[in-house]
């Protein structure tokens, strides 16, 4: 794994590639997914595409049909409807299933050269493409802490820290040319 190779090869200029957006949730968050896509093409500055891949768990719905196809300028929404395979676990710590889905995007998205997760519950209020091009130094991934999990700590509640978004670096090739 190659985290300073993007879509279809070393990235010579890595703000010319398409930033790609992630996340997974079950169906009940997908409604979700449209607001945070248009907080992102709000937010765009650069002008750069923003691939934004939805892998959810459930029914089809009309919610899943209104995302198909959606774009709002540079953003575009790609659905995977994709089992999730850590159903079958039951709770772990406190979190449910569809909170490991995540770890399936590697799979789903393994064409990618990395990939920013975001959660369906934050807008984004800047381009996305700096945050996207952060250096990962040869870590495996990097990580934001979500700022209620930093007031959980310091409040010492019981639900703990839990991550708002990951730089994810996945496999050296991504979908090709635009």
């Amino acid at each position: 794994m190659n985290p300073e190779r993007g879509h279809g090869g070393l990235a010579s200029d890595p703000s010319a590639l398409p930033i790609v957006v992630a996340n997974a949730v079950d169906a009940s968050f997908l409604p979700l997914v449209e607001i945070v896509a248009t907080s992102i093409a709000a937010s765009a500055t650069s002008g750069r595409p923003v691939d934004y891949h939805v892998l959810y768990d459930g029914p089809d719905s009309p919610a899943a049909a209104r995302l198909v196809g959606w774009r709002a300028g540079p953003v575009a929404i790609h659905l995977h409807r994709v089992v999730n395979p850590f159903t079958g676990l039951g709770r772990i710590s406190g979190y449910p299933p569809s909170t490991l889905f995540r770890l399936a995007i590697e799979d789903v998205l393994a064409d990618c050269g990395r990939v920013l997760y975001l959660d369906t519950d934050l807008l984004v209020r800047a381009d996305l493409g700096e945050l996207f091009d952060t250096p990962l130094d040869g870590a495996a991934i990097g990580a934001a802490p979500d700022i209620g999990a930093i007031e959980n700590t310091l409040l010492r509640r019981p639900e703990g820290a839990r991550l708002a978004l990951w730089l994810v670096p996945l496999l050296p090739r991504c979908a090709g040319p635009r």
